[in-house]
């Protein structure tokens, strides 16, 4: 929160100091009559318009999270600050993708930032109306506007969830992934059986990405055999969601820490939705 209040304040202060100046520029431009003088004027006009960009270029990376594209955290607790003063209906969710930590370790941390990626987007679309940030590591939130209404959030919140489950994601590097999931099933990598399941794994990626029929195409390559297991826990993940409505006259950070509490539920199911 300090950040967002410091960083927005800077902004401000140096986009009006700009501002000033450049109007103060336009008037000299309009008065002189000597040409050298409005040639060197018309490059500082120029060189202030590049300032002025680059300065909203900086804020815009200030408040966006580099890996996913979402908003951070310190700008979605700021607008939420800000809609506490007039607007009572409010709903925050925050979502949990579940296992993230034994999916990082067993696929490693590419593909971990690839599944972060591919969530957020799905989050994103599944949110539709909402506001989303990455909350932090494999954590985002969602603000609300206008739900007055337990079921809406709710509703909102499985939407979201069941679009993650079953969305699929793609592998960052087929053969790279292929080739963890063989060293996790067989000693010898180099083996026959290893390298005949490692291109299965990889026609099984190819096809998986562009047919519906994900599952039982899953169980037609692989049966129920450990390497579906792995293929299933590589491209299937699933989110824990809690979430919390405003009650009257509640501050930011009690909102928030109700809709925590809600995920912390959450959690002890996994794949589930928790609202307070």
């Amino acid at each position: 929160m300090l950040f967002m209040r410091t960083s927005q304040q800077l902004y401000t202060a140096i986009a009006v100091s700009l501002e000033r100046d450049y109007l103060v520029l336009k008037n000299l431009l309009s008065s002189t009559n000597d040409s050298h003088t409005h040639r060197a004027l018309s490059r500082l006009e120029k060189s202030m318009q590049n300032q002025q960009k680059l300065i909203r270029e900086l804020y815009e990376t200030a408040i966006t999270d580099g890996l996913t594209g979402l908003k951070t955290r310190a700008y979605l607790e700021s607008l939420i600050a800000q809609e506490l003063r007039t607007e009572p209906r409010l709903g925050y969710l925050i979502i949990d993708i579940d296992h993230f930590k034994p999916y990082n370790d067993t696929f490693g941390h590419r593909q971990g930032d690839a599944a972060i990626q591919h969530t957020a987007a799905v989050v994103k679309s599944a949110a539709q109306d909402g506001i989303v940030a990455r909350y932090g590591g494999e954590e985002f939130a969602v603000f609300l506007v206008r739900y007055a209404q337990k079921q809406g959030l709710q509703q909102k919140a499985e939407n979201i969830r069941s679009s993650v489950t079953n969305d699929i994601i793609a592998p960052f590097s087929p053969i790279r992934c292929a080739r963890k999931i063989v060293k996790h099933c067989f000693p010898n990598p180099q083996s026959r059986p290893a390298l005949d399941l490692q291109e299965r794994t990889l026609q099984f990626f190819k096809e998986s990405l562009t047919q519906r029929s994900y599952d039982s195409r899953l169980a037609q390559y692989f049966g129920t055999s450990k390497p579906a297991e792995y293929i299933r826990q590589l491209q299937r993940l699933t989110v824990s969601i809690g979430g919390a409505q405003r009650h009257r006259h509640e501050q930011i950070l009690e909102l928030i820490d109700r809709a925590d509490d809600a995920l912390y539920e959450a959690k002890k199911q996994r794949n589930c939705v928790v609202i307070a």
